[in-house]
């Protein structure tokens, strides 16, 4: 751009006419006692104004108050001033015509009166003929000076050669008494013979008469007051007629006038021509013997000055002090005289003897001891160069003028400029040069317009001085100043700049440019706005929209605000950027910003997120579903909202992406629902929906379940299921000793029936995806048989008929024989009833709904938190009062009444005594002999149980069995039906990771079973596989599927029992799963993947009855395909320590089973070292009096001791591959008492497990 003159904003600039005005003092720094402002301009002048331009000169007078007096106005003040002096250098007249005293009020200049004394008093001194020193000039105070203050408003004004009058001489404004004797005078004796006032108009007091004697005249009317301290000047011009005569400058107190005087200074006219000084008559100082100060020359009819100074001290009157002056010369100066008495006021007086003297000009005025000093001496104008300059800096970039508009008046103004704020100042020599800071090293205005454009930048701040130069004569002023210069523009981003950004990104800035420029942000190489997405190489902004980039407006800082839209969609249309930048450089026509403005970094999202895997379901019921959201998917970016879609249709409302999961409700039951999602980002970037998955809603629990009864069948129906030919839908009808399977229709006819009874059913649904619903019950009768061909009537079954030997002839159920406490949750049961009774039932809640029918046996062991014949068992059986029920029925099906009794589990206490008949102890029988079953190599793996002491207490009383008449029965509710006695499908817990399952070692398509046998891993294509292990154990299987799954499921099944007499009870109670292959379905667990690591996981709980069984591993994948394994499981039971009793085992609890093994190469057997194998050697037998080892091939016995019996040491045997050692083991009583002791405390735990856990004993090699 063009350079142009502009002023600075703050204040001293007027932007309208681009010059430097001096219209306000506060915008410039400058001296105001050397420079003023006045109309506009800038000039020489004095913060004091000039009293009369026409005087050329001035000093500024400093009076000061003594520490002691202060100065009040109208007390006369003495200047001593050096006035000879400026007469010689011709700055004042020789007649002093052109001397002026000036007081300023601080808004005008006075000129006082004054008296000039050519010869000044000379100091106070001892020493006699003390010469005057310059000249005195005498004024009165216009103002009070406190003590030691001081007033500078006094000005001594000089220099004017046309001055026609001099001062002011009205002396008696300027003492406190003058006579100058030209009237009527009060003074004594006036107008009498001897004295006259002004006689023949001489102005002059003379004495007419000639005496030989003193004679004395005064003014009694003006006295002046002493004080204890302080005094006062008295002054007199006097002449004598004759040399013999005295004439006396006196202070008199009456005008007796040979003896009203009181002080005299007396000059004679002997040929001493001394000085003396007198009081009542007599010379003082050294008593009766006059004194003579000084000798000088006194010539007859000549004026003489004589002054005489009288102060009093604190003490009077010897404490006077009395100096005299002729002709300002110090004569006398006599202190500690003795004034004779105490005056307190004196007159103005004079004294002659012998002659005829004559006086002039009578002064007096107060001693104040002040000081008067003279200032330098002042022009009209300063004559020393004062400077002005702005108070603010310009801002510049590059200067192009400096022109001043000033009227000189003769004299001249000089520069010296800066570029930092004036740290250093520059003049032009050749070149621009650091400055001294005198006129001496400063540029005419001429000089610095041509000169200026090669003035560096420097720091950008400008500032300008201006010498004012003067003679002192000369009117100096400047009007203006103006400076061409030209600031470069910059720009400020303005807004944070969001986290993410996509498509269309908004920039607000502002531009920047003290000269309020028009700018352009040119796309070139130096000038633009661009973007970057390292920081380092850069391209042009495409513009979406805001305000353009040519013809901007600016202002200076903060700036003018402005907007572009970046669309960063064209510019990076495939980008997800975290580290985006913009930056802006405007320029203003004549340069570029000085540098690029750049953005912090933020993102730039322009690509919708991707490959969005497949929901996962949560909870379902049968009218809602949870949909997980995906853990799978493709981002750049941010995500931060998800939408689940219902069958490609319905969208589910979007969701942040702190939500995990959302709940689908008002569903149909059992039906497939289809669900995919789609992802949006923080830009809302929107991803297409992506991997579908399926889900099926539970089945409703069955409704309208009803059947109807024929002679030897009922047909049961129930509402229909919908979809009920879906997947694994289905309805599974039970009862009456038969079910239907997994059947596709919703009826079903249970045949081969007796007729005349009742049969209660029990029927579930099952949807697509297996689950299965809660049963519901009903209850149906078959017809009354028919008559036969006019035979009898058939003979109805008889009901079970208790034994005339039972306890009150009825049926009974005792625990514990009849104990009021259990210790432990394994209690025995005395179950009376009789001759034609032939199974039972026992429930532990009344209803028989968790019982099942088994033979009938006259004591059991049961769980007291069993169900199902104690197949299932709680893991917890917490203490507290257990009621057993019980029902016996005949060959014919018929019940009889319900019995039962209670007790107490209390695990807190030890348990009661009951003492068996003594009886001889058996003679000892030699150890049976071990027999290992030799199985599959398995490594050394143990599960022990804690041991168990029981206690010795005192030996009660056998107690007799309760029986409780059925009477007195708690009334079941409902009524007792057969349920169907599907086991409960444990819940699996939270999954913990194996610890011995390396990391990584699963590879896809293969899983794991972890177990006390130890570890195998399956892999796709590998037969079916064995593992051995203890009833009751758990093992852990895992999964790494290859592929998406929707689920995977693992089933225990039941092959064959160790025991032919338990397989009826388990065919009996659960789900046929193959009836070609007599297989039942024991259990079935869901595995689950918790913490997404791709590995499925269950806990699973094996059987508690020895036998073969199946695991089954089915997975069931995204795809539709399946895939299933078969892991083939023997489970072994423990062995046992018992004692035989009146025909029955009584376990033996804290029995020491030690196991042998003889090393290799040695002959001696030791104790198997069974911590190296993870197990306990030896181990302590808990109440079941349990035990169990796994050893590795190898020669081994074991011995067992207990407390009261004999040793038993097994025969040695081989194990030539790993197995189990579990032989029940009989011990014998070592004592009578001991074996009494032990049958009181093994009572309590006979018969523990027996009727549900069966052993498989090992064989002797």
């Amino acid at each position: 751009m063009a350079s142009f003159f502009i002023y600075y904003q703050p204040g001293a600039v007027d932007a309208a006419s681009g010059t430097y005005n001096f219209g306000t003092a506060g915008d410039y720094t400058y001296d105001n006692t050397k420079i003023e402002f006045s109309g506009g301009q800038a000039q020489l002048g004095r913060s004091t104004p000039w009293w009369d331009t026409n005087y050329l000169y001035r000093k500024q007078l400093t009076v000061t108050a003594s520490s002691t007096t202060a100065v009040a106005t109208g007390n006369t003040l003495t200047l001593n001033a050096d006035i000879a002096t400026l007469v010689s250098d011709s700055k004042m007249r020789a007649d002093h015509a052109d001397l002026r005293i000036v007081y300023w009020s601080g808004s005008d200049n006075t000129n006082i009166d004054m008296d000039y004394l050519a010869s000044g008093l000379g100091a106070i001194a001892a020493t006699p003929s003390n010469a005057p020193v310059n000249s005195d000039v005498r004024f009165k105070a216009q103002a009070n000076v406190s003590t030691s203050g001081t007033d500078t408003n006094y000005y001594l004004y000089y220099g004017y050669s046309g001055a026609a009058t001099s001062s002011p001489q009205v002396l008696t404004n300027v003492y406190s008494y003058y006579n100058d004797f030209t009237t009527t005078s009060t003074w004594a004796n006036a107008g009498l013979t001897q004295w006259e006032v002004n006689p023949d108009g001489s102005g002059r007091l003379k004495k007419l008469t000639t005496e030989a004697t003193d004679k004395f005249s005064g003014d009694t009317s003006n006295g002046f007051a002493f004080g204890a301290t302080g005094g006062w000047y008295s002054e007199v011009t006097s002449q004598r007629a004759v040399t013999t005569n005295t004439v006396g400058h006196a202070w008199v107190t009456s005008v007796p006038e040979t003896t009203g005087y009181g002080l005299r200074t007396t000059t004679y006219g002997s040929s001493a021509n001394d000085l003396e000084i007198w009081r009542l008559g007599a010379k003082l100082a050294d008593g009766n013997t006059p004194v003579n100060y000084g000798t000088f020359t006194i010539t007859t009819g000549v004026d003489y000055r004589s002054t005489m100074r009288v102060t009093y001290g604190t003490t009077c009157p010897t404490n006077t002090r009395v100096t005299a002056w002729i002709d300002g010369t110090t004569r006398a100066d006599l202190t500690g005289i003795n004034s004779g008495n105490c005056i307190t006021t004196l007159y103005p007086g004079v004294h002659a003897w012998n002659s005829q003297p004559s006086w002039d000009d009578y002064k007096v005025w107060k001693v104040l001891d002040e000081s008067i000093s003279a200032g330098s001496e002042q022009t009209r104008y300063p004559n020393d160069d004062p400077t002005i300059q702005p108070a603010t800096v310009l801002t510049f970039s590059t200067l192009s003028g400096f022109t001043e508009t000033a009227t000189k008046n003769g004299g001249e103004i000089k520069y010296v400029i800066s570029n930092d704020g004036g740290s250093t100042w520059y003049y032009y020599n050749s070149g621009w040069t650091a400055s001294d800071g005198t006129y001496a090293q400063a540029s005419t205005a001429d000089t610095v317009n041509t000169n200026v454009g090669t003035f560096s930048t420097g720091s950008g701040s400008f500032l300008f001085k201006a010498f004012l130069h003067s003679d002192g004569t000369q009117l100096v002023q400047l009007d203006n100043i103006a400076v061409g210069y030209n600031n470069i523009p910059s720009a400020t981003l303005t807004n944070d700049f969001a986290e993410w950004d996509s498509a269309n990104v908004t920039v607000n800035y502002k531009l920047i440019d003290a000269d309020a420029d028009t700018l352009n942000i040119s796309q070139t190489g130096s000038s633009g706005l661009e973007y970057s997405t390292d920081n380092s190489s850069w391209s042009d902004a495409t513009s979406g929209g805001g305000e353009g980039l040519t013809g901007l407006s600016s202002s200076a800082s903060p700036g003018t605000s402005h907007t572009f839209v970046w669309d960063s969609a064209t510019d990076l249309p495939t980008t997800e950027d975290a580290s985006v930048y913009i930056r802006v450089r405007p320029n203003d026509g004549s340069a570029n910003a000085s540098a690029w403005t750049t953005s912090n970094a933020f993102g730039v999202d322009n690509v919708a997120p991707s490959a969005v895997g497949a929901p996962t379901f949560g909870t379902v019921t049968s009218n809602s579903i949870v949909v997980n959201k995906p853990t799978v998917v493709t981002e750049g970016g941010i995500l931060n909202q998800w939408q689940a879609r219902r069958d490609s249709v319905t969208a589910l409302g979007s969701n942040a992406t702190t939500t995990s999961s959302i709940t689908n409700q008002g569903l149909t039951d059992n039906t497939q629902y289809t669900y995919d999602v789609q992802f949006s980002d923080l830009t809302n970037n929107t991803s297409t929906y992506g991997t579908v998955a399926s889900k099926y809603t539970l089945a409703d629990t069955p409704t309208n379940f009803s059947g109807t009864g024929s002679t030897n069948s009922v047909a049961l129906s129930v509402d229909a299921l919908t979809n009920n030919s879906v997947g694994s839908s289905g309805y599974y009808f039970a009862g009456g000793n038969h079910n239907s399977g997994w059947i596709n229709t919703n009826s079903w006819t249970d045949t081969s029936l007796s007729c005349g009874n009742s049969y209660t059913y029990a029927v579930k649904y099952r949807n697509a995806d297996g689950i299965e619903t809660a049963t519901v019950n009903t209850t149906v009768s078959t017809t009354n048989c028919p008559g036969g061909g006019g035979g009898l009537p058939p003979v109805p079954p008889a009901p079970p008929t208790p034994s005339s030997g039972n306890p009150g002839g009825n049926f009974g159920v005792v625990i514990n024989n009849g104990t009021t406490q259990a210790v432990d949750r394994l209690v025995s049961l005395n179950l009376t009833a009789g001759a034609n009774t032939v199974r039972m039932a026992i429930s532990m809640d009344g209803t028989f709904n968790d019982a099942g029918q088994e033979d009938y046996t006259a004591s059991k062991q049961w769980d007291l938190c069993s169900s199902y014949i104690g197949l299932v068992r709680r893991d917890t059986c917490p203490d507290g009062t257990y009621t057993v029920y019980v029902k016996y029925y005949s060959s014919g099906g018929l019940a009889s009444e319900l019995v039962f009794d209670s007790i107490i589990l209390n695990t807190q206490v030890a348990a009661p005594v009951v003492t068996p008949p003594i009886v001889a102890p058996p003679p000892p029988v030699p150890p049976k002999p071990v027999t290992p079953v030799a199985s599959k190599p398995k490594p050394p793996v143990v599960i022990t149980k804690p041991p168990v002491t029981i206690p010795k207490p005192p030996l009660p009383a056998i107690p007799a069995p309760i029986v409780r008449p059925p009477t007195t029965a708690p009334q079941p509710q409902p009524a007792p039906v057969v349920t169907l006695p599907t086991p409960e499908v444990p819940t699996t817990p939270p999954v913990t990771p194996s610890a011995n399952l390396p990391e990584n070692i699963l590879q896809p398509g293969q899983s794991f079973i972890e177990s006390t046998a130890g570890q195998i891993i399956l892999s796709r294509g590998i037969g079916d596989q064995t593992v051995t292990l203890i009833a009751g154990s758990k093992l852990k299987k895992e999964v790494k599927p290859d592929k998406p799954v929707t689920s995977i499921k693992v089933r225990v099944i039941f092959k064959k029992a160790a025991k032919v007499s338990l397989e009826k009870e388990i065919i009996q109670h659960f789900v046929p799963v193959a009836q070609a292959d007599e297989t039942w379905l024991i259990s079935e667990y869901t595995l689950t993947d918790t913490n997404g690591d791709g590995i499925y996981e269950a806990d699973i709980d094996m059987p508690w009855i020895a036998g073969e069984y199946i695991l089954e591993t089915v997975i069931n994948y995204q795809d539709g395909s399946t895939d299933d394994s078969n892991t083939q499981l023997l489970i072994d039971p423990r062995g046992y320590v018992y004692e035989k009793y009146n025909g029955k085992e009584l376990r033996v609890p804290d029995a020491e089973v030690t196991m042998y093994y003889k090393p290799q190469s040695q002959d001696d057997f030791k104790v198997w070292p069974g911590k190296d194998f993870d197990q306990t050697n030896p181990q302590h037998t808990d109440k079941t009096g349990e035990y169990n080892f796994l050893v590795p091939e190898g020669k081994y016995y074991f011995t067992v001791k207990a407390s009261g019996y004999h040793e038993f040491k097994s025969q040695i045997f081989d194990v030539s591959k790993g197995d189990f050692v579990s032989q029940d083991v009989e011990l014998k009583t070592s004592s009578a008492w001991d074996r009494k002791w032990f049958l009181i405390a093994a009572a309590f735990g006979m018969g523990i497990l027996l009727g549900f856990i069966f052993r498989r004993r090992a064989k002797a090699k």
